[in-house]
């Protein structure tokens, strides 16, 4: 007789412990990411594309700020954890208290530098509140993501469901109770505090690994370990973030509203990626440091998932994207030429974030930041051209062709690291 509540619950086997792990990110992923789109989707259609655009400028610009909060810990503390469960304690307690300080600061200077880039005192107010929420927010996903190196997702899971199924509920009581798009950001910081202070007490209740106990000289040892995180966070979000605030500066909060309908649903679909490689993530970061040989094997079987899934998502994505765009208003018709663009490149992302884990595993994380260093300045670059040249569509084909760099380089990448993994195994 199947005991499900062992299957789900306990970590038996290899096997049955990536295939728990699996099922609770998918659940936290699909429900919490998945309510998070429904939320991003209703702010469109009942706001309109003006203020979508507004909320979404002032987003994008602040989430560029996150990376000096986030600066690398979280991929860095799950590995090491994951490694070597006694380093809990000092690790997170010291991060924490880099993080609060570090977050007071983000909201201070992406405030004083906003008052630069526009005069628009409703984008102000947004960025003000939104940097806020980015700075909680970045904490409760800290938190969270403890629980991988436990190899207890089911916990994760839990903590994250229960913050977006409250955004839901505060972004409704907002929105029926006639709330600006400004008071909705409330609904933002109060749920991601919420979600924190679950996965804290949790967390501090099974594995006691907080306490008040910080030492300002580890401090500098953390940092020398996870600069290689933080650029290429920083470039990341650069990537990311680009094409919005172009957009915002270059183009009208319309071309934001537009552009970030159908880029949103082509973000949600990699959910999917992230959900088999932070099953997998432990696994690859334990056996590259143990077993090379059971290394590849688990990437092998890591690539060919990702290859898979992403044709079926670029067929189906590119074939429905006209049925698809029909959950926004008609006033979002202008996006459904930019998510046929877009799907275009997803098996080509879902490549590309195989081979970059790839190298997280293999302790490359300074390839990853020199990859996604000169992407960042590509995107820059195309979005500045195409933006001015074809105006929403130029944010589309800039994207496209930066993918299409990202994964001949991160193969290139690749293909040197295994190289040098077979030698040193014959």
């Amino acid at each position: 007789m199947i005991n499900l509540k062992k299957i789900l619950f306990e970590n038996i086997s290899h096997k049955q412990t990536i295939l728990k792990n699996t099922f609770w990110l998918g659940a936290a992923e699909f429900l919490s990411k998945g309510m998070y789109l429904l939320v991003f989707i209703w702010l469109a259609n009942h706001f309109g594309p003006r203020v979508y655009g507004q909320w979404n400028f002032a987003l994008s610009f602040v989430s560029f700020f996150a990376v000096f909060v986030e600066f690398g810990f979280k991929i860095f503390t799950i590995q090491e954890i994951a490694r070597n469960k006694e380093k809990s304690s000092e690790l997170l307690n010291n991060i924490l208290a880099i993080k609060a300080i570090l977050g007071f600061f983000v909201i201070l200077f992406s405030y004083i530098i906003s008052r630069f880039l526009t005069g628009d005192e409703d984008v102000l107010r947004l960025i003000l509140l939104l940097s806020a929420y980015i700075v909680i927010d970045n904490l409760a996903v800290f938190v969270q993501a403890i629980f991988r190196a436990y190899e207890k997702m089911e916990l994760e899971a839990f903590s994250r469901i229960l913050q977006s199924f409250l955004l839901f509920l505060l972004c409704a009581f907002f929105i029926f109770g006639g709330g600006s798009i400004v008071i909705i950001s409330y609904a933002f910081i109060f749920s991601s505090f919420a979600g924190f202070m679950v996965s804290f007490l949790i967390l501090n209740y099974l594995f006691p690994v907080f306490s008040a106990k910080i030492s300002v000289r580890t401090w500098k040892s953390l940092f020398l370990k996870v600069w290689p995180f933080l650029f290429s966070g920083i470039f990341y979000m650069l990537y990311y973030e680009t094409s919005s605030i172009m957009l915002g500066l270059f183009s009208t909060m319309e071309n934001v509203g537009y552009f970030n309908a159908a880029y949103n649903l082509f973000i949600a679909v990699f959910v999917i990626p992230e959900i088999i490689t932070m099953s997998f993530f432990p696994k690859l970061s334990f056996s590259y440091s143990e077993n090379k040989k059971d290394f590849k094997r688990q990437f092998d079987f890591f690539k060919k998932t990702m290859f898979v899934t992403g044709l079926l998502v670029t067929v189906f994505l590119f074939a429905a994207s006209g049925l698809v765009m029909k959950i926004y208003s008609d006033k979002y018709s202008e996006s459904i030429s930019i998510l046929k663009v877009l799907s275009l490149i997803i098996i080509f992302k879902f490549l590309s974030h195989a081979y970059t884990w790839f190298l997280v595993s293999a302790d490359e994380q300074k390839k990853n930041f020199k990859i996604q260093g000169v992407a960042a300045l590509l995107n820059i670059m195309l979005s500045f051209i195409f933006i001015i040249k074809f105006g929403v569509m130029g944010a589309a084909y800039a994207t496209v062709v930066t993918e299409l760099f990202l994964l001949s380089a991160y193969f290139a990448f690749y293909r040197l690291k295994l190289y040098k993994i077979n030698l040193a195994l014959n």
